[in-house]
């Protein structure tokens, strides 16, 4: 059976946590991490709130 993976959430909880740390920094931005992840500022900002579910890494 072929595995896809999921194309409707855009991060792995691994992005999210690096993503976390990152902003705690306070060196990165809403918009540098957006345009290094390739994801919205909006979508930034529900990973450093808790808010995004992360994806699966595959579907069946």
């Amino acid at each position: 059976m072929e595995r896809k993976q999921c194309k409707f959430r855009k991060l792995t909880e691994e992005q999210v946590q690096e993503i976390r740390e990152q902003y705690a920094t306070r060196k990165w931005t809403h918009r540098d991490l957006a345009k290094k992840y390739d994801v919205s500022e909006k979508t930034i900002g529900k990973a450093v709130k808790g808010i995004v579910k992360p994806k699966p890494f595959y579907i069946l």
